[in-house]
This record gives C-alpha cells, structure tokens and sequence, in this order.
C-alpha cells in the first residue's frame, strides 16, 4: 500500500511541476520535499512520465489555440473592413493579422524557435 501512496505522490508531483513555476512551490504543492522532489527528477523513468505529461498539456494547448484561431482571425479581417471601426482599432487588428502572418511563415519555414526568442524580454505575458 505504501507503493501506491508514492505513485501518488509522483502524479502529484508531475502535475505540480506543470502548474508551478519553481521546484519549491510544485514540492510544496504536491506534499513533498524539494529534497525528495529532485531525487525524482533525477529518475528517468519519473522524468519520462514528466517530459509525456508536459508534451500532453502542450498538445492540448495547442488544439485550443488552432480550433480558436480561424474565428480570430476573422474577427481582426472584418475590424480592419469595417470602416465604421475607428482607425486605431483597425490598426491593432491589421498588425495581429500581419503578427500572425510572420508566425505561420517563420512556422512554415522551420524558424518558430526563432519567432519565440525574438518576443521582447519585457512583454508582459512572459514568464521569466
């Protein structure tokens, strides 16, 4: 029975590394040492179920980000036809349209690592 209650300390553990930022807040989060939190990390197979958790949640992030984008991409198509938008609006939205124009290419091309590391340092949407 003590075996069981492990893995589940581990499943806790791998979710919290997802959700949490630091080693000490997922160790906290999931119940457990930092201590005993890098001693799993330091397990292939514990980092194997990781690395497949973290590829999961990317994956589903991405479906959501793809299954959205075709209606905001026609929301920013019809701000910029609208003439009755006013021109700032139309602006911002014909610049996410062009942003998102560079992403597709630079993806199509093999360069996204590229795309994401030239994000400016201070954006506020990076965790840092």
């Amino acid at each position: 029975m003590a075996h069981g209650g492990a893995e589940r300390r581990k499943t806790l553990a791998i979710a919290a590394m997802i959700e949490h930022r630091s080693e000490v807040d997922a160790a906290a989060a999931a119940g457990v040492s930092r201590r005993t939190l890098t001693r799993w990390l330091g397990d292939p197979n514990f980092r194997a179920r990781l690395e497949q958790a973290s590829q999961e949640v990317l994956d589903r992030a991405m479906a959501m980000i793809g299954a959205g984008t075709a209606r905001a991409l026609q929301t920013l198509l019809e701000l910029m036809e609208d003439l009755t938008t006013p021109a700032g609006v139309r602006q911002r939205a014909a610049a996410s349209w062009l942003g998102h124009f560079r992403l597709v290419r630079l993806g199509a091309n093999g360069g996204i690592d590229r795309c994401i590391v030239e994000v400016p340092a201070e954006s506020p949407d990076i965790a840092t």
